[in-house]
């Protein structure tokens, strides 16, 4: 594996989430094989001092520095666990770090390159050092670039510091893995994914080659057998990664900031798919959260046990007014299917993408990027008749960041925080919480 010292691509990977990567079947094989890498080091910096992921096909590492300082006025000391419960909207106690590592799968496409992000708790003396902000030239490959212009400005601000110290007190930390929509990216769900490493979690999220958005842009189109591929690599993708973390020497850093005994996994969309599909194919993991999900028709092509089997916990996350994936033959699906433990939370009026960072982006780029065959991102979840993005983000974390506190940090009084009235205080009468848990 390949590490580098820069900021990686994001925002826009929300743009590509679309109806096609949800509307055909295919079967997809297990537990992924394992392999080798090696790992190198970059230095910390900003674009033009960042080695390009050059072994890769996947977007590569660079981004820049905001002038604004990490993390805000922390909750407290401790994030939640058994004998306590603090606010899952909101950011937790840890100032977050972010890394990225390229692994490689040897025994898959003649070298299989999975560009990766971590972000993870990082030691106090992250707070006020520069914070992320991810470019455009981050987000897309040169390729994909090439085929855009030069007319895109949209900027991705994050609140986490590049490779900022790891804190190894109150560790080791579970893993939370995070697997974006089809055509979308590792940082597509910033929102999320850092406020969750605040919170005491460390979480992986690989770009997933060949069905990133750089991948639909340069393409045109993900016809079915892109797809069906991406059914089967997808899972076999976090498979290894895994594996290759559990593999970290024991002097890294990193591998004393893990605990492989606690894991989640995440995703939207296609990468709610994966998510439920990883927990059905041996993915060892104690709980799932998975946003605006694919329908079980495609979901569990190919697994003969049926979802009411597995005893995991399942969150669904739900958007009402969803014009790609609509809940009645898709998230209802999943839900009817499952059993306890399981919770859903919809947002009446959120739209598909209102589960990303898609909606703060400027809408002129968004417009420029679904002329080549982008799914119609604004009209799916980034209107004014839409939730708004900052009650959405609430919600989104609020449910799925304190159903982890729950099941991967043992924290039963967050149980008393996820609630209908604790949702309707968020959001109002347009969230609705069920929970047989």
């Amino acid at each position: 594996m390949m590490r580098f010292g820069s900021k990686v691509s994001l925002a826009c990977s929300l743009v590509l989430l679309s109806a096609p990567a949800c509307s055909d079947d295919g079967d997809g094989p297990g537990a992924a094989e394992s392999g080798e890498g090696s790992a190198t080091s970059g230095d910390v910096g900003g674009t033009s001092d960042t080695p390009e992921p050059t072994t890769s096909g996947a977007e590569g590492s660079g981004g820049e520095t905001d002038e604004s300082s990490s993390g805000g006025a922390p909750q407290g000391p401790h994030p939640s666990g058994p004998d306590n419960a603090i606010d899952p909207s909101v950011a937790g106690p840890y100032p977050v770090g972010v890394t990225t590592i390229e692994f490689v799968d040897p025994t898959r496409e003649g070298g299989r390159p999975l560009v990766t992000e971590i972000w993870y708790p990082a030691t106090d003396d992250a707070i006020g050092m520069d914070t992320v902000t991810y470019e455009i030239p981050d987000i897309f490959r040169p390729d994909a670039l090439e085929i855009l212009g030069n007319d895109l400005t949209s900027q991705l601000v994050t609140d986490a510091v590049r490779d900022a110290p790891m804190r190894s007190d109150d560790g080791p930390y579970p893993v939370v893995f995070f697997s974006h929509g089809s055509g979308g990216m590792r940082m597509q769900s910033t929102y999320y994914t850092v406020d969750m490493a605040s919170h005491g979690y460390v979480v992986v999220s690989p770009d997933h080659i060949g069905n990133t958005l750089s991948d639909l842009i340069v393409t045109g189109d993900f016809v079915t057998e892109d797809l069906l591929a991406s059914l089967g690599n997808r899972p076999q993708d976090l498979s290894f990664i895994r594996e290759e973390l559990e593999l970290l020497e024991p002097s890294d850093p990193l591998a004393a900031l893990m605990d492989f005994e606690r894991v989640g996994v995440t995703g939207h969309s296609f990468g709610a798919l994966t998510s439920l599909r990883w927990m059905a194919q041996g993915g060892d993991v104690d709980a799932v959260v998975a946003q605006t999900p694919v329908g079980m028709e495609l979901a569990w092509v190919g697994i003969s046990a049926p979802l009411a089997d597995f005893t995991t916990p399942i969150q669904l996350q739900v958007a009402g007014n969803d014009l790609t994936l609509p809940p009645p033959e898709h998230a209802d699906t999943v839900w009817d299917a499952a059993t306890e433990p399981r919770a859903r939370m919809t947002l009446a009026d959120a739209g598909h993408f209102t589960f990303s960072d898609m909606c703060s982006l400027d809408p002129a780029d968004i417009t420029i990027i679904e002329m080549f065959g982008v799914s119609d991102a604004l009209d799916d979840g980034c209107l004014d008749t839409n939730t708004d993005p900052e009650v959405a983000g609430a919600a989104i974390r609020h449910f799925g960041i304190g159903f982890f506190n729950v099941y991967l940090r043992g924290s039963t009084p967050t149980l008393d925080l996820l609630t209908q009235e604790a949702g309707q205080a968020l959001a109002g009468d347009i969230l609705e919480w069920e929970a047989e848990l």
